[in-house]
C-alpha cells in the first residue's frame, strides 16, 4: 500500500463490499412491507425457508410473485416503501389466468383453453411447459407450439425454429 493511501480509504465501504463479494444480502418482508428477516447471502435465505436459491434470486426482481407468502428484495432496508408494496398488492390480484391456443408443429391450430391449468390438465402437458413456450423462453412444450389469446398465428421454419407471425 503506498504511504498515506489508507488515509483514504473507507473502511464501512469496503466491508458492505466484500460482503456483497461474499453473497447477496436477502432481505424477506411482509405483505404489507415490514421487513421479517435478514439473511447474509440468497443461499442462507433458500436454506431458512428450504428452496431452491434460484427460486429466491427469481423473487426478489419480481413483483407478481410471493415465495412462500412473503415478499423477497435485495438489501437491508427496514421496510418497503409504501408505493412499492402498492404495485406488488395491485399486481398480485391482477388477473394472471389467460387464454391459450395449442398448435402442431406446422403452425395448425389444435385446440383452444380459457387457461393454461385447463390446457394442461386437457392436454396432460405440465404447465411449465406450455408456459415457457407460451412467454417466448422455448419454441415448443411437450411437441406442440403455445401462444396466449385466440389470434390466427402464422409459423416460418428456420433451422428447426419457429418464428411467430400474428396476422
Amino acid at each position: 500500500m503506498a504511504e498515506g493511501e489508507a488515509d483514504h480509504i473507507n473502511v464501512d465501504r469496503e466491508r458492505k463490499s466484500l460482503e456483497l463479494r461474499k453473497g447477496y444480502i436477502m432481505s424477506q418482508y411482509s405483505i404489507e412491507g415490514t421487513r421479517l428477516a435478514t439473511f447474509r447471502s440468497s443461499k442462507e435465505a433458500a436454506l431458512h425457508t428450504r428452496v431452491q436459491r434460484e427460486q429466491v434470486n427469481a423473487m426478489a426482481t419480481r413483483d407478481d410473485l410471493l415465495l412462500h407468502g412473503c415478499i423477497w428484495r435485495y438489501g437491508d432496508a427496514p421496510a418497503l416503501s409504501r408505493e412499492e408494496v402498492e404495485r406488488i398488492q395491485r399486481n398480485l390480484v391482477s388477473e394472471k389466468r389467460k387464454d391459450i391456443t395449442q398448435y402442431d408443429l406446422i403452425g395448425k391450430r389444435i385446440d383452444y383453453f380459457p387457461s393454461i391449468n385447463v390446457a394442461s390438465q386437457k392436454t396432460g402437458v405440465p404447465i411449465g411447459s406450455i408456459r415457457s413456450s407460451a412467454d417466448g423462453y422455448k419454441v415448443t412444450g411437450s411437441g406442440f407450439i403455445w401462444r396466449r389469446g385466440k389470434e390466427r398465428c402464422s409459423f416460418s421454419f428456420r433451422k428447426r425454429h419457429a418464428l411467430l407471425v400474428i396476422n
